[in-house]
């Protein structure tokens, strides 16, 4: 399956996050639930139970990473979900270079 597949897919997902974002104010769950279960799948059917674990360590660790934010009041909980649904896809390691990068980005 290789990269591109999971990776045009969370790009669609984060254009989509973004629209939304910007038209209503929130991210809906029905996305960031459809991006969590996405990147389990591809990750679960491409290397079978080390591919979910990956997955569920990414989800676990984005959801880490802005916890603190949301319970100071810093963010919505759709912010959080959404990072931990990006951590199914690029798994532990990456997610926390990706929410690096965005707070450097972001101030």
């Amino acid at each position: 399956m290789g990269t591109f597949f999971p990776l045009f897919g969370l790009a669609i997902g984060l254009v989509m996050a973004a629209v939304i974002d910007v038209r209503e104010g929130r991210i809906p769950n029905w996305l960031t639930g459809s991006l969590a279960v996405f990147g389990i799948g591809v990750n679960s059917l491409e290397y079978g139970w080390a591919g979910f674990l990956f997955s569920l360590g990414g989800l676990i660790m984005g959801l880490v990473c802005l916890i603190f934010f949301y319970l100071k009041g810093g963010m919505g909980a759709g912010d959080v979900k959404l990072l931990g649904a990006i951590g199914t896809i690029l798994g532990p390691g990456q997610v926390v270079f990706a929410f690096a990068f965005a707070a450097m980005l972001g101030g």
